[in-house]
């Protein structure tokens, strides 16, 4: 889940930011054919909105993306279980083998001296 949440939010933030480029670039040419002082303001302020709707639609898929990806928390390390080389020992109740020293015999439960 973190690692399709990760690619989530990163191709959806190049995909914005690609949309965002090619905005201002379409709005950068128009700017120069418009004649008046009023035009070019209108121009400006519709770019904004356009630039603040594109952060909202960001926010819509990255931000939950985001949120997945930093509450899923980090993996658990792998415990690498290290078996002792020597023989195993031998129950004497049950007459059974077992590894390692716990303190209860796994076959027969009896505690282990």
């Amino acid at each position: 889940m973190k690692k399709v949440a990760k690619w989530i939010a990163i191709l959806w933030s190049i995909f914005c930011l690609i949309a965002v480029f090619w905005g201002m670039m379409n709005v950068g040419e128009k700017m120069g054919k418009y004649s008046t002082e009023h035009e070019s303001a209108g121009a400006a302020i519709g770019m904004g909105c356009g630039m603040g709707m594109w952060v909202g639609i960001w926010l819509a898929i990255a931000g939950p993306a985001l949120i997945i990806y930093l509450v899923s928390g980090k993996r658990e390390p792998t415990q690498i279980r290290i078996i002792d080389e020597k023989k195993p020992n031998l129950c004497k109740e049950c007459g059974k083998y077992y590894d390692g020293t716990p303190k209860y015999c796994p076959n027969c439960g009896k505690q282990v001296a």
